[in-house]
């Protein structure tokens, strides 16, 4: 027996770990709902960690970087459209599955 959070937690009970809640917390980030890339320190859990470490993870990261700096170099003056809702995929990995964004069109 244990308490959580304030809540008390019997040997036995089962809980639901919420990974997209990973990285949230309002006591270890400053502003946990903003995406800052360069946040320092980062303790993130986006590829999990230990032994259950995205095997991945490492391959994710090259993929990212190239598509940003392609995305970067097409659309450099992009902006996200804060007139519009961001919608977030609703299951156990946090994802974004509309972003809508104002950028000048190229001619």
């Amino acid at each position: 027996d244990t308490t959580l959070g304030g809540i008390e937690l019997k040997t036995g009970d089962q809980l639901l770990l919420v990974l997209a809640g990973a990285n949230r917390d309002g006591g270890e980030f400053d502003d946990p709902d903003v995406v800052r890339i360069d946040r320092t320190p980062n303790r993130h859990l986006s590829f999990g960690s230990g032994p259950h470490r995205c095997l991945g993870s490492h391959l994710a990261r090259v993929e990212l970087r190239i598509v940003f700096e392609e995305l970067h170099r097409r659309i450099p003056d992009y902006r996200i459209d804060t007139g519009r809702q961001v919608v977030s995929h609703p299951s156990q990995v946090r994802g974004v599955l509309e972003l809508p964004i104002l950028f000048t069109p190229e001619r």
